[in-house]
């Protein structure tokens, strides 16, 4: 439902197949965290996929802690988009 939320019909199938790429640790939040980061944008959900590849744990940060990972986000900012995508709100955006 999110990448439905996020995306084009034309893109859909092709972020499906990148997100299959990560099956890493915490594959299922880290997912949503780049399709947050992402926000719609094909490129920057490439981008976010090869941070997470390297360390899965810069895309949680950054996607749960907008404001000490100096994202130029704010918490209400990226709450929007979880809510926006369908998915629950991390607790440290609440």
């Amino acid at each position: 439902m999110a990448i439905e939320r996020s995306f084009s019909v034309a893109q859909r199938e092709i972020v499906r197949g990148l997100l299959a790429e990560y099956t890493g640790t915490e594959e299922l939040r880290v997912k949503i965290a780049v399709l947050v980061l992402a926000d719609g944008n094909q490129d920057d959900l490439v981008d976010f996929l090869r941070c997470a590849k390297v360390d899965y744990r810069d895309v949680l940060y950054w996607a749960e802690y907008p404001e000490v990972s100096a994202t130029g986000k704010t918490k209400k900012q990226i709450a929007a988009v979880y809510e926006k995508l369908g998915v629950v709100v991390p607790g440290p955006l609440r």
